[in-house]
């Protein structure tokens, strides 16, 4: 059984150049120390970290397995459209942010409500801000991984 599973993560680390595996550490570094300068709470921060590294995982090891030998070009576009969904999650990360701050809710009156129904679930806004985080990593962790020459074959 562990057997099949050691062949497969050695398979995904094959698929892709040297070069891409060291932007994608980088990239899943990023992720996990970044938090600790803009999340003041440390439940958040460990959530948000715990999000960022199940993300940049499961983000590479998706990846190389769905687009391992696909066309060049395909993998191409594929990184584009995974990095504009890595911006939304982050956009959609900084919106939450915003909506926890009382500063900003007290300007905008539609958002109070949002804010007290944040407040009022208490794991919320943390598995709210691990599940964008992590998307956001993973998402740019594999916007990143496309690129690798090895991973996407020639275009036919």
């Amino acid at each position: 059984m562990w057997g099949k599973a050691q062949s497969k993560v050695k398979n995904a680390l094959a698929m892709v150049d040297k070069v891409q595996k060291y932007i994608d550490a980088a990239v899943w570094l990023a992720g996990i120390f970044v938090p600790r300068f803009f999340v003041n709470s440390s439940t958040m921060r460990v959530w948000v970290i715990t999000g960022a590294l199940s993300g940049g995982i499961v983000g590479y090891f998706v990846t190389t397995s769905r687009w391992g030998g696909k066309a060049r070009t395909d993998c191409l576009k594929a990184s584009k459209r995974y990095a504009i969904r890595a911006v939304f999650a982050l956009v959609g990360l900084v919106f939450l942010f915003a909506v926890l701050k009382p500063e900003f809710v007290s300007k905008c009156a539609a958002l109070i409500t949002i804010n007290e129904l944040l407040l009022r679930i208490a794991f919320l806004p943390n598995l709210l801000a691990a599940l964008l985080w992590g998307a956001t990593v993973g998402l740019a962790v594999a916007a990143v991984t496309l690129h690798s020459k090895r991973l996407c074959t020639a275009a036919p």
